[in-house]
């Protein structure tokens, strides 16, 4: 995994992704990218709700 500190050549590559809620406090706008292309929902409460509950559910753990 770590072959390029090794002066070999990278032996693995990574996928480029990216999936973000923007949260702006009673609205949130969803915003993905891959290598296959992009997508962005205009804002709406729905995205703020469920970026509140996926907060929730992942910092339980945490808590």
């Amino acid at each position: 995994a770590l072959d390029v500190l090794d002066s070999k050549p990278a032996s693995h590559t990574f996928k480029i992704e990216l999936i973000c809620i923007v949260d702006s406090n009673n609205k949130g706008m969803y915003v993905s990218r891959t290598m296959k292309g992009e997508m962005m929902l205009p804002n709406s409460r729905l995205m703020h709700w469920a970026k509140q509950i996926f907060g929730w559910w992942y910092l339980r753990g945490y808590r």
